[in-house]
């Protein structure tokens, strides 16, 4: 592609949201919901019959069900029992989950979220891998780039393709066929959420989000950018906005502030869902289905047609959707990709091993993939790199050992710099001196790069995820004089009191 209009569709991408994208009738196109995955399976009954009234009348659900009988509609859907999902002669159906933005959000093409989930109807067993969106892949026409540019670089340059190149260039990835794909933006998966009634969220663990991003804030001051979000442990009421915050968040504190567990979160919601879909009030409530379908208009798009929803729920109604394996690739140790910059300073995912043969054998066995053996160690010779076909050998560096933290009080609250002391340096950090700030008053934390030429890695990213604090690059005087701060301090953390 030339230069000239990857800058084209980057703009669009990044500025603009053209809403009839999504709203263009094409063909073999229905709505389903975003956190697909095996929630899903319990709407397809309900939604298939509510879209397809819906495209060929042009009314309401509760006016085209009018006093008929739901159950002979369904019947007269499916034409040939005989019909099979596409995957099922092979007993395994690959799907392809997106979440992305929407209309108010940055990028709004861009797939936030990325999942491959994969059905087993012989065993009702259900496979799921977690896709982190900076994996870089090859997008055929558009060149190297992070995985979540797939369909929005399609969906802008042709108009109602993007769900089907996603598919394609995912399915080269992980060499498995993608037989379907959802795709969602965040405002329907919130109204979904609202039509319901609201869900009962499991919550595993009480933790904290102090940098929640706001959308449309993004160049405001710190206490304007960010929103605090807290969770108590124990079953949750919770609204489509909670419910996406609770999906979403990617910096809260330890142990949820891991991909893993974000990815766990997000599976608690799909199971809240399904409970919510298979309550009969649910279920046989034709106003509540119709608020439902409506809500979902001009957010939610897949390539299942109407018998193939049909067929779907009956092979997977009886799932256990307690027994999920989920597999979810990150840049951990134990790991099976590393961390990497672009030309550009854009943070980059790579696969570990020089090329995706771990990828393709976790997504081959994911029904399996804990009796797999997986070398983790680092050992990449020739790394798979955009424009070039060979690579040096990657060299670990431990960057939190690169410099030297200070940590200052900045509230009235006793030992708190003790406290985080220890927490920093039993995740590795060299911590040089602890002690209070000349105020007491600071509210939020925040971190300091004294040292900006010494390299850092993403380790003051990771602090800032790790405290909930935010990195200020642009250093007032005064704290670069002596008086201020250990004079061999690289980093200088002042910790407030959401640190409590």
């Amino acid at each position: 592609m030339a230069e000239e209009q990857r800058d084209f569709l980057e703009e669009r991408i990044e500025e603009t949201y053209d809403k009839d994208i999504f709203a263009k009738p094409r063909k073999k196109r229905f709505f389903v919901g975003k956190f697909f995955v095996y929630g899903i399976i319990a709407l397809l009954l309900w939604l298939g019959v509510a879209v397809i009234n819906a495209v060929k009348s042009g009314i309401t659900l509760s006016e085209s069900l009018g006093q008929a009988n739901i159950l002979t509609q369904i019947k007269h859907l499916v034409t040939s029992e005989d019909r099979k999902l596409v995957g099922e002669e092979t007993d395994r159906i690959n799907i392809l989950l997106l979440g992305m933005g929407g209309f108010g959000h940055d990028g709004p093409l861009l797939t936030d979220t990325v999942m491959i989930a994969s059905f087993k109807p012989s065993t009702k067993q259900v496979g799921m891998i977690s896709v982190p969106r900076d994996l870089v892949i090859q997008l055929p026409g558009f060149g190297w780039n992070k995985v979540n540019h797939a369909y929005a670089y399609a969906e802008s340059s042709n108009p109602g393709k993007g769900i089907e190149y996603a598919a394609d260039v995912v399915g080269q990835t992980f060499d498995i066929p993608v037989h379907y794909t959802v795709a969602m933006d965040f405002a329907g998966f919130e109204d979904f959420i609202d039509a319901l009634g609201g869900i009962n969220v499991d919550v595993e663990n009480t933790f904290d989000d102090f940098r929640y991003p706001i959308p449309g804030k993004e160049t405001a001051t710190t206490s304007q950018r960010y929103e605090h979000l807290h969770f108590d442990a124990g079953m949750q009421k919770m609204d489509g906005e909670t419910a996406l915050k609770f999906a979403r968040s990617r910096y809260a504190s330890f142990p949820e502030g891991s991909d893993f567990a974000r990815s766990k979160r997000q599976q608690r919601i799909l199971v809240a869902v399904q409970n919510k879909l298979l309550d009969w009030k649910t279920f046989f409530s034709p106003k509540k289905v119709n608020n439902i379908t409506e809500s979902l208009a001009d957010h939610l798009f897949t390539d299942l047609e109407i018998w193939e929803m049909m067929r779907l729920y009956e092979l997977g109604k009886d799932i256990d959707l307690s027994n999920v394996n989920l597999y979810v690739l990150d840049n951990s140790p134990e790991g099976l990709l590393v961390e990497d910059t672009g030309e550009d300073g854009a943070f980059l995912l790579r696969p570990k091993a020089g090329n995706y043969s771990q990828l393709q054998l976790v997504a081959q066995s994911i029904f399996n993939v804990d009796t797999i053996e997986l070398d983790t160690e680092l050992k990449i010779e020739v790394a798979e790199k955009p424009g070039k076909e060979q690579e040096p050998e990657i060299e670990m560096i431990d960057y939190k050992k690169e410099f030297k933290i200070e940590i200052q009080n900045g509230t009235f609250i006793g030992g708190l710099a003790g406290r985080t002391q220890n927490r920093l340096e039993s995740l590795g950090y060299q911590v040089l001196t602890i002690g209070n700030a000349d105020e007491q008053n600071y509210l939020t934390s925040v971190i300091y790069d004294l040292s900006p030429d010494i390299e850092k890695g993403d380790e003051l990213e990771n602090l800032a995820q790790e405290l909930g604090a935010e990195v200020i690059t642009n250093v007032p005087a005064k704290f670069t004089s002596a008086s201020a701060a250990t004079a061999a301090t690289d980093v200088l953390i002042i910790l407030g009191t959401d640190q409590q």
